[in-house]
Formats: structure tokens, sequence, C-alpha cells
């Protein structure tokens, strides 16, 4: 069996493919709260001057968001750990191939530094792995009720 290419055939490559998918979700969860702090200090600095009412209700809808896709993509990541996801694994995985797109047209446009490009090579990495958590759910759905039955009892 491939490490960085399993099979999704039998057990061991489809338990190996639900933790790469796992991985990448909980890396892509991890990287939203990232993107979250900026707008938590935004939050917790404008609570309590006055006028910037405006200002932080956009920014606390800004963080509530954030979070709730953080979750999203923790729960993905439980559902890729127990075989299945496969419906929220290509969901994100759409959402993580629009944010690329996104991020490489602000970097051909010059908006954003170079190393910006650091960025998009781990949303690829992180891509890879999600590519392989949807490879095992659709292999743990085709093993079915195989991979639960104790073989040696029915051959035994």
């Amino acid at each position: 069996m491939s490490k960085f290419y399993p099979n999704v055939g039998d057990e061991d490559g489809i338990e190996a493919g639900a933790n790469w998918g796992a991985m990448a979700a909980i890396g892509l969860g991890f990287m939203a709260l990232l993107g979250a702090v900026p707008s938590f200090y935004a939050v917790v600095r404008s609570a309590g001057i006055e006028g910037a009412e405006g200002f932080l209700l956009v920014n606390a809808i800004l963080l509530a968001a954030i979070v709730l896709s953080a979750l999203f993509c923790f729960f993905a990541a439980w559902r890729f750990m127990q075989r299945k996801g496969l419906v929220l694994g290509i969901l994100l995985t759409v959402l993580t191939v629009i944010d690329m797109l996104g991020k490489l047209a602000r970097v051909a446009l010059g908006v954003i530094p170079l190393w910006y490009l650091a960025l998009l090579l781990l949303d690829g990495l992180i891509l890879y792995g999600l590519l392989h958590g949807i490879r095992a759910a659709r292999g743990a759905k085709r093993l079915g009720a195989l991979a639960e039955t104790n073989l040696g009892e029915v051959f035994g």
C-alpha cells in the first residue's frame, strides 16, 4: 500500500484515506480560526468605544461566521473518521478550490505580498488530503457491510 496514495479497496487503505481527510479538515479548521484572530481583536478593542457600534457589529458577525466555518471543518473531520462524510468532503473541497482561486487572483493582481503563495501551497496540501478523505468515504460505502462482518465466522 502506498503511503501517499492509499488503496481504498481494503480496510487499511480506507483508514489511511480517512486519516488524510480528517487531518486536512482539522488543518483547514485551524487555519480558519487563525484568520479569526484579527476580528476577535477588533471586537474586543472596540467594545467600549462610543460610536463604533457598526464596526463592532460587522466584526462580530465576521467572527461568528469564521468560528462557524471552523466548526464545520471539525465536523467534517469527525465524519471522515467515521468513514463517512462524502457530501461534506465534496462541499469542503469545492469551497477550498474557490478559496484557492480567490487567493491566486489576488496574487496575480498584485494586491497581496508574494509570500502569500506559501498559503496556496498549504491549501494545495489540504486539498490533496481532502481528496483522499473523499476517496476513503466512497471506498467505505462500497465496502459496506463486508467490513463489519467477521469473515472468520462465516468461512470458519
